[in-house]
């Protein structure tokens, strides 16, 4: 089975969307989510995705927050 990689999603959606990939270093800008830290990330178009979740931003429109492994 093919994994879905950021840049697919990317491809799919029109909505926003947020990418956090794993991180070891745990600062103010670290994420947790299910017992790992994330970082947001801007390049991470390779990576394949682990989680997604939805938010709604200020301006009411929906968020796509993807986590990748």
């Amino acid at each position: 089975m093919n994994e879905l990689t950021v840049k697919q999603l990317k491809d799919m959606m029109e909505n926003p969307i947020e990418v956090y990939t794993p991180t070891n270093k745990i600062n103010c800008t670290s994420v947790k989510f299910q017992n790992r830290y994330y970082r947001r990330s801007t390049n991470a178009d390779d990576r394949v995705i682990e989680f997604i979740q939805t938010t709604t931003n200020d301006q009411k429109e929906t968020v796509i927050v993807v986590y990748t492994k």
